[in-house]
């Protein structure tokens, strides 16, 4: 447990941290956690990023290259949750 600690401190360091969270008309986080966990893996992927393992739900956090952060910002941002979330969107936020 304490290297994965230290390697997350290494890379919260080295790294952007990003989340796309999915949220509502009202601002406020989806509560199970699902829709954010799944935008932020999706946008993740896109931009060649990891997801810190042992993370879920609204806690999860991408770590990705400098350079890519305008990537994640756009991708996010134009992700279209699906017909569950029908009033939710993606919103772009540091971990």
């Amino acid at each position: 447990m304490k290297i994965l600690v230290t390697v997350a401190a290494l890379a919260t360091l080295l790294l952007p941290v990003m989340r796309c969270a999915g949220i509502g008309p009202d601002g406020k986080y989806e509560g199970s956690g699902l829709l954010t966990s799944d935008l932020t893996q999706h946008t993740c992927n896109l931009v060649s990023g990891f997801i810190l393992e042992g993370t879920f739900g609204n806690q999860q956090c991408c770590f990705l290259s400098d350079i890519r952060k305008g990537d994640f910002n756009r991708i996010c941002n134009q992700q279209k949750p699906g017909s569950e979330f029908p009033n939710f969107k993606g919103n772009v936020e540091t971990c």
